[in-house]
């Protein structure tokens, strides 16, 4: 990986075992990841990450269509991705066991990345406490880089209707973030929004999702805000760019 890199964020793809079956907003989600796709072959990414929830309906074909979707597209960026809780974990590690999947990724001599894998009970989440004291170790030790943590779930609250589906165990996740002083970044999914949120010294980044977006309102709603993405260009010592990208 050269000295600064792009790195691209997708998620929440929602893709159905029929591909013209539409879902909310009459989006259908196979068209719009295609979209997407071909948006961020436009980009020139050095690394793509897909945070999860890529079937709809838990069927293999939502993630056979996921595969056909990233052949035609011809990127060559490696792509590393974890699950959702919308995802069958069998089928995900079917799909993914060709592909570069993500645990922990040196991506050069400034930056890493970790997956911190999660259970899930319907749509809320549970980070593996185990998974985080490993980690909580791996940062105090590596202080040469600066570490990029990636999940499904938010970490906190927004006072929004998906605040329901959240994690059971947010607190030991904080005390992590509190404790190191070389994470400057979280990324997540599950939102369906692009949002910007902070804990301690790090910046906690969602997603918008490829099809529909969820309305940051109290109740139930959905956002006439059409399908994205996020850029994420990361420079040496520790320095970062993001946009978010509409299609």
């Amino acid at each position: 990986m050269p000295e600064s890199l792009r790195l691209i964020q997708f998620s929440d793809c929602h893709l159905f075992a029929d591909g013209d079956k539409t879902g909310y907003a009459d989006i259908n989600p196979s068209a719009s990841l295609r979209e997407v796709v071909a948006r961020i072959a436009q980009d020139s990414p050095d690394l793509l990450l897909l945070t999860g929830d890529i079937s709809g309906d838990y069927s293999v074909e939502s993630y056979q269509r996921l595969q056909s979707i990233w052949q035609q597209s011809k990127i060559v960026a490696p792509l590393l991705s974890l699950p959702g809780n919308h995802d069958d974990i069998g089928l995900w590690q079917t799909a993914f066991a060709e592909m570069q999947t993500l645990s922990s990724h040196i991506l050069n001599e400034f930056w890493a990345i970790h997956r911190l894998p999660s259970t899930f009970d319907r749509a809320n989440g549970r980070v593996c406490e185990t998974a985080l004291r490993r980690l909580t170790e791996h940062l105090l030790v590596d202080q040469q880089r600066q570490h990029i943590v990636v999940l499904h779930h938010p970490p906190q609250d927004s006072f929004v209707w998906m605040d329901k589906h959240r994690l059971f165990n947010p607190e030991s996740l904080h005390a992590m973030l509190k404790r190191v002083n070389n994470t400057p970044l979280l990324l997540h999914g599950h939102v369906h929004t692009a949002r910007t949120t902070k804990i301690a010294n790090t910046t906690i980044l969602a997603c918008p999702s490829t099809c529909w977006q969820w309305g940051n309102t109290p109740d139930f709603s959905v956002s006439d805000t059409p399908p994205g993405y996020r850029i994420i260009d990361l420079q040496p010592q520790g320095k970062w760019h993001t946009d978010v990208v509409y299609c």
